[in-house]
């Protein structure tokens, strides 16, 4: 056989063989625009890893306007799941809490104002991110006196 029918074989079988024991991609679909609670735009991630047992981790942060109350979750296997959790724990405090924000092998924040009219929340692949984004649209939406009000991680390891 000469070498350049089995360099062609070689490369095929690395090309089959590599998935099983190579690398994988996992792509999931976040929001990356809500409007009252009700996500209007999405947005498309991949993570690529060595790890074949990587399982996505949903969390979410739910907020309540009227007490600055707010639950969180992480670490869920579905985005329904994590909703219902952080729903489940603002609950506790009030009774208006809707979901903020929610994320997916990601962290997630919630920047209020001072007149807790209007939230903002941040995606990003660390919560100093996902904090930094949440401010810049409070800011950016002459929000005065802005503070983050939490932040949540749902890690893809």
């Amino acid at each position: 056989m000469n070498k350049w029918v089995a360099g062609l074989i070689t490369i095929a079988a690395i090309l089959i063989i590599k998935p099983v024991w190579g690398f994988q991609q996992n792509c999931y679909t976040s929001c990356s625009n809500y409007v009252q609670g009700h996500c209007v735009e999405y947005t498309r991630h991949c993570i690529t890893t060595d790890d074949p047992l990587v399982t996505p981790n949903f969390g979410a942060i739910a907020y309540g306007k009227s007490k600055k109350s707010y639950g969180t979750s992480y670490k869920w296997a579905s985005r329904t799941k994590a909703e219902g959790v952080a729903l489940q724990k603002c609950s506790q405090n009030e009774n208006d809490c809707e979901i903020a924000v929610w994320f997916r092998n990601q962290c997630g924040a919630v920047v209020t104002r001072n007149d807790n009219q209007l939230y903002y929340w941040g995606l990003g692949t660390t919560e100093g991110e996902a904090k930094s984004v949440a401010m810049k649209k409070c800011t950016m939406n002459n929000g005065q006196k802005c503070e983050v009000l939490i932040s949540q991680c749902a890690s893809h390891k």
